[in-house]
């Protein structure tokens, strides 16, 4: 079909294509998993492309992505929000679906606007376009209004970990190009006169991908990096650390109410003491739900009841500024076995709404959650180095993690509660970045959630440990700390920036190019 013919073909008859791409994209994604389709789940919107101005293209990816979002995240999202704030479903949920048309249709938009018209550029030229066009959507969905990184195109493959490693050159954003591109190679290969180029470009991206996936470190291996479930008996290997992450599955209306702190420890405590004898021991986000240190005395008698108090205790709980008590941290805070503090991280990526009023409305003068922000990520001192802690909603931003590796962390450790989403699948589409942390910097990952998903990720993000959802446990595992730095962590988001560029320039050039006044001959045609 030529490219004027496309161009007149109303712009209705490409919305189911759209649609579809929706659908797919939604499929692909936990909590239904069906990742193969990420290889697939982009081509009916390309397709819907074809002949159309940048406009049209940027409206029609606006579509898919709130579609996507809606069948990803609005039922996760709005079951979050209304059990946070205590409102109707359909409130909150019309709050989920607009939060979806921002950053799902707005990533989404962005893609169709750079990807170009299939069309009208070579076919090796416009598959390499759509992929870096994808990248410049996971940027905007990453920094835009504080960023919402959730289910970004590279993640759909975190269930097949093998296949994500090439995201330890180029992080997330490398691999969402790779995906982005077998979709765009796949639509290719339907056109005949691209088939050889799509051909020999599905030839070199199959092969990058078995490249990558041979970098994989071996399982079950007692070197850096490596994690496995605990035996019930038995010493720490040598090299290891041994580490209880403690699942307490606390109804989160103890959290609103100080009465019950004590039935919260008591549980933590018990939890804590079938774990043994162990270097640290990990509490999940708001596990102590009164600030501390005022309330320290709180950890003094939990590890006090204690058969074996651990060389160090990481728990989340609200901590006040010292030298300001009016400020007020969400914290990762490290105890000795006395109970005394050690050292402490302050959430530096707040959640809008739920931590902070985001702009414009905190210009308005409207009362919100007074959290305040911490100023760096900061490792924590465990054993002869360091963890990197990552609270929550932290988990989605590979910078925060990037930031923790340069200063040392060798063992990144995720304290949650994904209580809120009440089994909607919000705790598996969380999960993802976590296996991707893993893959991106090479380090472990471990997860201390309120009521699920709790795991141990090993650094080629391999869950090796995992605790039943909504169920009280506790999960002990050795882990072998990998101070080794990827490709990724040396250079951060290079390759995703100059992704950015390359496809703003030949959007910019395209959009040129219409607006140029037709030469003569154009005139006589």
């Amino acid at each position: 079909m030529a490219a004027s013919q496309v161009a007149r073909t109303p712009l209705r008859r490409d919305l189911p294509g759209a649609a579809l791409t929706g659908l797919l994209f939604a499929l692909a994604a936990p909590p239904l998993g069906c990742w193969p389709l990420a290889g697939i789940c982009l081509v009916p919107m390309l397709r819907a492309l074809r002949g159309r101005g940048p406009a049209s293209r940027a409206w029609l990816g606006w579509l898919a992505g709130s579609l996507a979002a809606l069948f990803t995240i609005a039922w996760p999202l709005g079951s979050a929000f209304s059990r946070f704030f205590a409102i109707p479903f359909w409130q909150a949920g019309l709050g989920a679906l607009v939060v979806g048309m921002i950053f799902g249709g707005g990533g989404f938009a962005i893609f169709g606007l750079l990807a170009g018209d299939p069309l009208r550029q070579g076919p090796a030229l416009g598959i390499l376009r759509a992929g870096a066009a994808w990248v410049a959507a996971d940027l905007f969905r990453t920094t835009a209004l504080t960023g919402l990184p959730w289910l970004l195109l590279g993640q759909l493959l975190a269930p097949a970990p093998e296949l994500a490693q090439l995201a330890t050159v180029g992080g997330t954003g490398l691999l969402s190009f790779w995906v982005a591109c077998v979709n765009a190679t796949a639509l290719a290969a339907a056109l005949p006169e691209a088939r050889r180029t799509a051909a020999l470009l599905m030839v070199g991206l199959g092969a990058t991908g078995w490249v990558a996936a041979r970098t994989t470190p071996a399982a079950g291996v007692e070197a850096p990096g490596a994690v496995r479930v605990a035996p019930a008996e038995g010493r720490v290997p040598a090299g290891a650390l041994r580490v209880a992450l403690v699942q307490p599955a606390i109804p989160n209306a103890w959290r609103k109410n100080a009465a019950r702190v004590g039935d919260s420890i008591a549980r933590l405590t018990e939890l804590t003491r079938r774990a043994g004898r162990v270097d640290l021991v990990v509490w999940p986000e708001n596990a102590i739900h009164v600030v501390l240190p005022a309330n320290r005395q709180l950890v003094v008698r939990a590890l006090a009841g204690l058969d074996a108090a651990p060389e160090g205790l990481l728990l989340g709980a609200p901590r006040f500024d010292e030298q300001d008590p009016a400020r007020i941290y969400t914290a990762a805070q490290l105890f000795d076995p006395a109970g005394t503090l050690v050292a402490s991280h302050d959430k530096v990526h707040l959640v809008p709404f739920t931590e902070y009023l985001p702009w414009p409305l905190s210009r308005l003068g409207l009362e919100g959650p007074g959290t305040s922000p911490g100023s760096r990520p900061t490792p924590l001192p465990v054993g002869d180095g360091s963890v990197g802690p990552l609270i929550c909603y932290e988990m989605l931003f590979p910078d925060l993690a990037h930031r923790l590796v340069e200063d040392g962390a060798d063992v990144l450790v995720n304290i949650s509660n994904d209580g809120w989403f009440g089994g909607s699948g919000g705790a598996e589409q969380h999960l993802t970045a976590a296996v991707l942390r893993a893959i991106e910097f090479r380090r472990p990952v471990l997860r201390s959630t309120s009521d699920g998903i709790t795991v141990a990720i090993d650094s080629a993000g391999r869950i090796v440990g995992r605790l039943a959802e909504r169920e009280a446990g506790v999960l002990v595992v050795d882990v072998w700390p990998n101070p080794a730095r990827t490709l990724y962590a040396r250079t951060g988001d290079v390759l995703a920036w100059m992704a950015l560029l390359v496809a703003g320039a030949l959007t910019g050039m395209e959009i040129a190019r219409t607006r140029r006044p037709p030469t003569g001959g154009e005139r006589r045609s």
